[in-house]
């Protein structure tokens, strides 16, 4: 009984005094911070050319092979979009920008009902 109580105050303690600092999105727009890694706007321009614009940055991405419409890597990108349901608004979600032809200038993302959105205007996370 006394372990319980000890655990459940520790555990009040420590999320009381982290969640102040706790942050959803620590990577500042527009500008290298922390680990030299940072959000950049995209008008229908892929990731890769974004980041090489920045100082010959590096596109955040994964390379996977598969022959998925053409696609060979995806670059992190985010955007905002509505999202249906109960729980719905305007906010910030984080998708794809695939490397084929067809989708290298669109942000592809989805919302927690499932659908998915293409967005033309959208960020994406460049790593010096």
């Amino acid at each position: 009984m006394i372990n319980n109580r000890i655990f459940n105050l520790l555990a009040l303690v420590t999320l009381s005094t982290t969640a102040g600092t706790a942050l959803a999105d620590p990577i500042g727009d527009n500008a290298f911070v922390g680990k030299k890694v940072g959000w950049f706007p995209s008008s229908q321009t892929s990731c890769r050319t974004v980041c090489l614009q920045q100082n010959g940055a590096v596109a955040e991405y994964e390379k996977f092979s598969g022959p998925t419409w053409g696609n060979t890597a995806t670059f992190v990108c985010k955007g905002t979009a509505s999202v249906a349901g109960p729980w719905g608004g305007q906010g910030w979600l984080y998708g794809n920008n695939f490397n084929a032809a067809t989708r290298e200038k669109v942000c592809i993302v989805s919302d927690a009902a499932g659908g998915a959105q293409r967005l033309q205007n959208f960020f994406c996370l460049c790593v010096l």
